[in-house]
């Protein structure tokens, strides 16, 4: 199986809504992600911001995983951490190296002097069994990437 991994650019609306009913479908919440999804300029305005990254892993056409991640900037330090809040691969795509690849891109963007420090997994109640970082699962914590800069 081949996919690409394809940064969201504000370009990329229709894009970052399939990736959105794709974490309705994987995180059983299709409600919270595809019932009132933002207007079109709203999720422009995100996708062109320096603060959130999305990345869609998408094969033959059809999104099969994505990466949802913010920067969150530190106040004891001058540095930053980028929090994964969401993370999915569709059930037909999972053990196929998807997640992977998408925190391998998160970390190779150019814009910004990763290093990463830890990963941090995190557990909602509604999410754990559809958590796609199966180690990470008995961690109790959320995805982080921290960077320097």
């Amino acid at each position: 199986m081949t996919f690409d991994i394809r940064p969201l650019s504000p370009k990329d609306i229709a894009l970052f809504r399939e990736m959105l009913d794709l974490f309705g479908e994987v995180f059983d919440e299709a409600k919270t992600y595809s019932s009132a999804q933002p207007s079109d300029g709203y999720l422009r305005k995100l996708l062109g911001g320096e603060q959130f990254v999305g990345l869609a892993a998408v094969a033959d056409a059809a999104v099969i995983g994505g990466l949802a991640a913010y920067e969150l900037k530190k106040f004891e330090q001058a540095r930053s951490e980028f929090y994964i809040y969401d993370l999915a691969v569709t059930a037909a795509h999972r053990r196929r190296g998807v997640a992977t690849a998408l925190i391998g891109r998160l970390k190779k963007d150019r814009r910004r002097a990763w290093r990463v420090r830890h990963l941090r997994a995190g557990r909602s109640p509604r999410r754990s069994r559809n958590f796609p970082l199966h180690q990470a699962r008995r961690s109790g914590r959320r995805p982080a990437l921290r960077h320097q800069g």
